[in-house]
């Protein structure tokens, strides 16, 4: 039997029927008033167009034992809570689906502009398998894969940890939050008040984990891999209407934020952001409070994850250097430890030595992580350094292995930091001065200026230290 219908339709019929053999009928819905819709379902979707960068979670029926519940909008891409979830404590989080990238291919629109840095971004609509991403040189992100298996994306915070307004036990992600500084310094708002805490960096994981089965703080691979969908939708949008910090001249497309003391942005002076109130210091943002809203997610769009560019520093697991005690901070040499594939994220508590505790001495460590000599020099430097150097690659493009769980995270080489950096990838810094119970972070904070961004790493402090200017997310596998 033929199928009668305009263009779109007898294509998206087509389209129907190779997803009835392929298995991918998740992708498609019947609407009454349409007709035949593709949906994207567990899809990333397609960079330069509305909801690239997020996505809707493929199944609704396993929302419950998250705690999780479709906000509404959730299935329209321009819609501001598209692919945003709220969960039973009255957290905002984004679903993240999973995606393979393939960097530095001449088959990239911009290639003549971003050439070996050019990044391109494709989902599970293009690709069933990770061999069938392989063959076309696209790469399966190292942030979706847990406990030695793949994972259909994870659920991430859209804004940093407040203190929910019923509980100031509890680390909720809100807009308009006061967030919480790991400290137990007095004049912020801190964690040392919180059930559990000490005022310290591995607070982050106490709380995280708190929220319930499955939840932790979130790890330098997830935001490596929201680093990427950023660049790529710099790098394929045509106009501020997909992404509001879109700049055709690419001197200036990346997220802003508040990453200047005057709860603003060094390159942006339309972005304006509220105090979070703490008389510690007035340039602590609330969560979320910048405006132009889409300005400062990493997508350019509402739906997007908010405050990547700036605020305050974000606590990020996956990477660390052993100590020989729990409060060591001495410098530490040139060698780091990278989380292994086959670990469980959800499994990984903040204490020290313990089976499953994040930090600990190097026998411990390596039982847990794969030690390599760092691909840059972060020993002992003691200042900033800036990704790129003029046309040098800055990503790893190995298809496995510790380089690909360093793709982002760090880039491949000293050749690839200069110290003014490249426009595209926001001048964004990395800040070099290894610690023993190293604890990495991303983003930077309100006075780091044009090095605070997407790709902005700071890999100088440690798990016990006590820092006003450094907060927190959850994050959460899902099958």
């Amino acid at each position: 039997m033929s199928y009668i219908g305009n263009k779109r339709q007898v294509a998206l019929y087509d389209a129907y029927t190779q997803a009835q053999i392929d298995g991918k009928l998740q992708n498609y819905v019947l609407k009454d008033d349409i007709g035949l819709v593709e949906q994207d379902i567990g899809d990333i979707g397609e960079p330069g167009t509305y909801g690239f960068g997020v996505g809707v979670y493929d199944s609704p029926g396993e929302l419950v034992d998250f705690g999780l519940s479709p906000m509404i909008g959730v299935d329209s891409k321009t819609s501001e809570s598209y692919g945003n979830y709220v969960h039973s404590n009255g957290s905002i989080v984004v679903f993240v689906p999973k995606f393979y990238y393939r960097i530095g291919n001449s088959a990239h629109p911009n290639y003549d502009l971003f050439g070996s840095n050019s990044v391109e971004i494709r989902g599970t609509k293009y690709y069933s398998t990770e061999a069938e991403a392989n063959a076309d040189g696209f790469i399966l992100h190292r942030a979706f894969i847990d406990g030695g298996q793949e994972k259909k994306g994870f659920f991430y915070d859209k804004y940093m940890a407040s203190q929910s307004s019923s509980d100031p036990n509890v680390a909720v992600s809100v807009r308009y939050g006061v967030p919480i500084s790991l400290t137990a310094t007095t004049s912020y708002t801190r964690s040392a008040t919180m059930t559990g805490c000490d005022g310290a960096l591995y607070d982050a994981v106490t709380l995280s984990r708190a929220r319930g089965t499955g939840w932790n703080a979130k790890t330098l691979f997830m935001d490596s891999a929201i680093g990427l969908l950023g660049l790529a939708h710099a790098q394929h949008a045509q106009s501020s209407a997909t992404c509001a910090w879109f700049d055709p001249s690419y001197t200036t497309c990346y997220p802003k934020g508040c990453n200047s003391d005057q709860l603003g942005d060094s390159n942006d002076p339309e972005v304006a952001y509220v105090s979070a109130g703490d008389s510690g210091n007035a340039s602590k943002p609330q969560t979320g409070s910048g405006e132009p809203f889409a300005k400062t997610t990493h997508n350019g769009q509402p739906c997007g994850i908010a405050d990547v560019n700036g605020g305050l520093w974000e606590v990020a697991i996956g990477v660390t250097q052993p100590g020989g005690t729990a409060t060591d901070y001495s410098t530490r040499d040139n060698t780091i430890y990278v989380l292994n594939e086959s670990e469980t994220f959800a499994d990984l508590t903040g204490g020290w030595n313990g089976s499953t505790d994040i930090w600990g001495d190097a026998t411990h460590l390596n039982t847990k992580y794969t030690s390599v000599t760092a691909p840059i020099n972060l020993s002992g430097q003691g200042g900033w350094i800036e990704w790129g150097n003029g046309s040098n690659p800055v990503f790893f493009t190995d298809q496995n292995g510790v380089n690909r769980a360093l793709c982002g995270v760090v880039p491949p080489g000293d050749s690839s930091l200069s110290s003014g950096g490249i426009n595209i990838l926001g001048n964004d810094g990395v800040y070099r001065y290894t610690r023993d119970n190293l604890t990495v972070r991303s983003f930077g904070n309100w006075y780091d200026g044009p090095l605070a961004g997407l790709w902005a790493r700071g890999f100088n402090l440690w798990r016990s230290g006590s820092i006003f200017a450094t907060c927190f997310r959850p994050a959460l596998y899902v099958s």
